[in-house]
């Protein structure tokens, strides 16, 4: 990961240990070489099986899916960056439970924040799962 700020903002905490004023901040597995390793191994994998390749194309079915519910009654916008999704619901009720417990008896996990609906799975979904879970939203928003 990285921090990025302005020269202003590094210049408040940059100094000496000493002096106090230093920001120091660390995590207990930073550097760990067991994990360095597993991290290396991650890189490989993605190099050597094409996951960016993988991502790409299921980005582009989950657009497709998203790109269906445009139009749909209830739907205020859509937005994608990659394989996050949003789907913003034309009400102001407070849906969010409503959204999370109608995916849910329907085997999806849903990250409902207000009334908009965020896609985000893992790397490894399939294309049934993809589907799965754009007509569970699907039909949620034809239930209103």
């Amino acid at each position: 990961s990285v921090a990025l700020c302005t020269n202003k903002i590094y210049d408040v905490f940059y100094d000496d240990y000493v002096s106090g004023k230093a920001f120091l901040h660390s995590h207990s597995y930073s550097g760990n070489a067991l994990a360095c390793a597993v991290a290396n191994g991650v890189l490989d994998i993605f190099e050597n099986d094409d996951i960016l390749g993988r991502i790409a194309y299921k980005s582009a079915r989950m657009g497709t899916r998203l790109s269906e519910l445009s139009s749909t009654k209830g739907v205020l916008n859509i937005r994608q960056t990659g394989m996050i999704c949003a789907v913003e619901l034309d009400t102001t009720e407070r849906i969010a439970p409503k959204v999370f417990e109608f995916a849910l008896r329907r085997g999806v996990f849903l990250r409902p924040l207000g009334n908009i609906i965020y896609v985000m799975p893992p790397y490894v979904i399939n294309d049934e799962e993809i589907d799965l879970i754009f007509d569970v939203i699907r039909d949620f928003v034809g239930s209103l």
